[in-house]
C-alpha cells in the first residue's frame, strides 16, 4: 500500500472527528454521509499554478503603482498650485482629480512653474 492510499484511508477514517473536533463551524456545514472521495487523485502541475500566481501578483503590483504614481502627481500638482496661487477651486480640484496619463500630469507639474494663474494652466 502506497503512501497516498494509506493517507487517503485515515483521511476517510477519521475526517469527520477532526473536524467535528478542531473546526466545529466546518463541520456543521457538511453532509458527511453524502461526502465521498474520489477514486483517484487529480494531479496539479503546481508549477503552472505558481508562474500563474506570480504572473497576477506582478500584474496587480504594476497596476497599483501605477494608480499610486498617478494619485502622487496629482496630490503634488495639488500641493504646488495651492502654494504658489492660494486655495485650489472645487473646479479646478476635479479637474486635476480627473487627469490620467502620467504624461499629461508631468506636463501640468512643469507648466505650474511658469504659469502667472490657474486659468493660464487651463485648470
Amino acid at each position: 500500500m502506497g503512501h497516498d492510499q494509506l493517507f487517503k484511508e485515515v483521511l476517510q477514517a477519521h475526517l469527520q472527528a477532526f473536524l467535528e473536533l478542531f473546526f466545529r463551524d466546518v463541520a456543521a456545514l457538511l453532509d458527511f454521509d453524502s461526502l465521498r472521495f474520489e477514486a483517484e487523485e487529480y494531479l496539479v502541475n503546481y508549477r503552472e499554478v505558481e508562474e500563474m500566481e506570480v504572473t497576477w501578483a506582478d500584474k496587480m503590483m504594476e497596476k497599483g503603482l501605477k494608480v499610486g504614481l498617478v494619485e502622487g502627481k496629482r496630490e503634488t500638482l495639488l500641493r504646488q498650485l495651492t502654494a504658489k496661487f492660494g486655495p485650489v477651486s472645487e473646479e479646478s480640484r476635479s479637474r486635476v482629480q480627473a487627469l490620467e496619463p502620467v504624461a499629461e500630469l508631468d506636463a501640468y507639474l512643469e507648466r505650474v512653474l511658469t504659469a502667472n494663474s490657474i486659468a493660464d494652466m487651463g485648470l
